[in-house]
């Protein structure tokens, strides 16, 4: 075994979840997988539990499903691993020295530098991509300082706790260690004609999980899909003001991340000659990230200062962002030569 390894990473597009932010990491090292990353993650959905929204995109996750680029994965449960490997910073060296990526969960109570660090039991995920003896320290990637994306160094003796220390129940999403690594013999194209059906799906708010049936559970026709999240979030806003839902801030960076991806992907598109959306849907698209960030800022005033006015100006900012976008994809998908776009209300 190497006295220290360190495995590449980047900055991800997407970091506003774990599993996104993970994945995205260790995917853009590698232009081949880098081509797969921007042709997907086109369609959200929105899971409506009632007091509380959970916003994701509809792509494959190695949770569930698989990702060309870095299969075949390994998961394991925690009752495994320590039935075979006591020691689970051993573990984590060893498979780092095979090249692969460990995400596992955590208790951060006893992870410095994060919130819950001797104050409160809180597991999470974090990703493992290095290591070093002579330090005795981990590199990890995971949200730690302030709860933002980004890496840092974990002492073996406190990462040892925090592992040991997580509590998990059979078949919780807690309960097991993913492994992965890119997969050089995979070779991805850049489909078109995909990467309109989700921009299609998201402007008319349809049900993307039909085309995987074979994939998924039932329950998947009650969620949210697409452009209409944005009408679930001003009625849950609605609520939240009278004290009959949570919204938090998560669901507005998601969005404003997604508009800012469409534009990094635009631009991946025309570097690559897959190709050239006209000047005036570059820049309107970029007008639109920009009014998703200026949302995403006054959804954390109303969330630090709990006054309606604020609220009152997301919602306001929901509905012209949801008109505006709608249009402009329509014009998208024309110019790409793809249908799928309908006449769709909008709530005002």
């Amino acid at each position: 075994m190497n006295s220290a390894c360190k495995l590449p990473l980047v900055v991800p597009e997407l970091d506003s979840l774990p599993n996104n932010a993970f994945v995205l990491s260790v995917l853009q090292t590698s232009p081949e997988a880098t081509r797969w990353v921007y042709n997907n993650y086109v369609q959200i959905f929105l899971v409506d539990e009632g007091p509380k929204v959970f916003v994701q995109y509809y792509s494959p996750s190695i949770e569930v499903n698989r990702i060309p680029s870095i299969s075949p994965t390994v998961r394991m449960d925690r009752a495994t691993v320590t039935r075979f490997a006591p020691d689970f910073i051993d573990f984590v060296r060893f498979q780092i020295d095979q090249g692969y990526y460990v995400w596992t969960f955590v208790d951060e109570y006893d992870i410095p530098g994060t919130r819950a660090y001797r104050n409160i039991s809180n597991p999470h995920s974090i990703m493992l991509y290095g290591y070093d003896d002579g330090a005795e320290t981990l590199n990890a990637a995971g949200y730690f300082h302030n709860q933002s994306y980004g890496t840092v160094e974990i002492p073996y003796a406190a990462l040892k706790d925090a592992y040991n220390n997580c509590n998990s129940e059979p078949l919780s999403y807690t309960d097991y260690i993913h492994l992965f690594r890119i997969n050089e013999g995979i070779r991805n194209e850049f489909s078109m004609t995909w990467f309109a059906e989700q921009l299609a799906d998201y402007a008319n708010s349809r049900n993307t999980a039909d085309r995987w049936i074979a994939l998924e559970g039932a329950g998947t026709e009650e969620w949210i899909w697409g452009i209409g999240i944005m009408d679930v979030l001003r009625e849950k806003l609605n609520m939240f003001m009278r004290r009959e839902a949570i919204v938090d801030h998560r669901p507005f960076y998601l969005l404003w991340e997604h508009k800012k991806m469409m534009n990094r992907r635009m631009n991946y598109m025309e570097e690559h000659n897959f190709f050239r959306f006209d000047a005036d849907i570059r820049s309107e698209y970029e007008r639109i990230e920009k009014a998703a960030f200026t949302m995403r800022n006054q959804m954390f005033k109303y969330l630090m200062s709990m006054e309606a006015r604020y609220a009152e100006d997301v919602q306001e900012r929901l509905r012209k962002l949801q008109a505006e976008e709608y249009e402009l994809i329509g014009r998208m998908l024309s110019e790409c030569g793809q249908p799928g776009h309908r006449t769709r209300s909008v709530q005002r």
